[in-house]
């Protein structure tokens, strides 16, 4: 009893600090740390019997395609689009569509994780010069991903000259 009471223990501290830093409240960037480019969801069609899917992978941009948000789903979360769309596993693929895939994100302990669909891992490959995930991947294939928080600079108006008035 005692073994088990101290597992369960362990799994809810790995379970809670693997996630702490993934803020649900904050937005991200998904950075592939093999290519070092990030992820982009821009093509809002289904591609289920493409090669390939509507995410790819490019480098920073300004795009509301490329800012994510992490919402929490049971033991999963949902990658959504500050422009409001969700990444989607087709079978093998990857898309940008009005629902979501539930997905995990296993913590490799050095601020990067692997994303996963059920029991198959996230990989980024290179298909006719671009870089696309795919959601089918064995363990031996993953890809490690960095969520970097997107700040905002707080803007700054312009100092407007003291105007002096005679009355």
């Amino acid at each position: 009893r005692k073994i088990t009471f101290l597992l369960s223990l362990l799994l809810a501290f790995v379970t809670t600090t693997a996630l702490a830093q993934i803020d649900t409240n904050k937005e991200y960037r998904v950075k592939d740390m093999g290519t070092g480019y990030y992820m982009i969801a821009g093509d809002y069609e289904a591609h289920a019997g493409g090669p390939t899917g509507g995410v790819k992978f490019v480098e920073k941009t300004e795009s509301d395609d490329q800012v994510f948000t992490v919402e929490a789903e049971g033991t999963g979360y949902k990658l959504k689009t500050k422009s409001g769309k969700y990444i989607y596993c087709q079978p093998w693929n990857v898309d940008a569509l009005d629902q979501a895939s539930v997905l995990t994100f296993r913590d490799n302990g050095d601020g990067t994780y692997y994303i996963m669909n059920g029991s198959k891992y996230f990989k980024v490959e290179e298909v006719g010069g671009v870089y696309y995930p795919f959601c089918d991947a064995p363990a031996t294939a993953a890809a490690k991903f960095a969520f970097e928080e997107v700040t905002s600079e707080p803007t700054v108006d312009p100092e407007v000259p003291a105007t002096s008035f005679e009355v």
